[in-house]
């Protein structure tokens, strides 16, 4: 098994793949008799909203606040560490049923996400016009953050039953095209798959 990072150039054969014992022919290729699978796996965060930035979003959004980064790309620098702190990922699992996550509970999740979030948070400042922060501007930052954060657990939970309802979408999709199980004029996945769309 060989993990290859996102991004790194490789390319992958079964040229030259014969058993070890074999002695090297110059000039000659030999092939495995053995199968070879090469997978790559990705889940792109951003598209699915499971990053810090769009949890921020959900939760401002819920609180009924006025997001003052968005867009995240336009108002924040991507070369900030606040920048790529928002753009992290959530942790892993947390939209699983909890059968394998590290804390015990959801709310215990939910608890561990907020904490992430206001340590992410915790280096923006709302500049005054000479681009100082004042006290005015770090009190109101603090009630804005205490609403937004206030919204996580019920944010996370509705990001939940989400996750659960378009798992359940993909998964019907997959096994109609799969084993055809809608009749569709020409028997073409597209047209089968496309009702789940809707």
């Amino acid at each position: 098994l060989l993990y290859i990072p996102a991004g790194w150039p490789h390319t992958t054969d079964t040229v030259h793949t014969g058993a070890a014992a074999e002695p090297a022919v110059e000039d000659t290729e030999t092939t495995s008799d053995s199968a070879s699978v090469h997978l790559t796996i990705g889940v792109d965060t951003h598209i699915w909203g499971m990053t810090y930035a769009s949890l921020r979003e959900y939760c401002l959004a819920r609180a009924g606040q006025v997001d003052t980064l968005s867009p995240l790309y336009q108002k924040v620098s991507t070369n900030s560490k606040l920048y790529w702190d928002l753009q992290d990922t959530l942790p892993f699992g947390f939209l699983s049923d909890g059968t394998h996550l590290q804390h015990s509970t959801r709310e215990e999740l939910s608890l561990e996400i907020s904490s992430q979030l206001s340590r992410r948070l915790s280096q923006q400042s709302s500049p005054n016009v000479n681009g100082n922060p004042t006290a005015d501007d770090d009190e109101h930052e603090q009630i804005e953050s205490a609403t937004m954060l206030a919204q996580v657990p019920e944010v996370v939970n509705k990001l939940f039953l989400h996750h659960k309802k378009m798992m359940n979408v993909f998964s019907n999709l997959y096994a109609d095209v799969a084993y055809e199980l809608t009749d569709v004029p020409m028997n073409v996945g597209f047209l089968r798959s496309r009702p789940y769309f809707d």
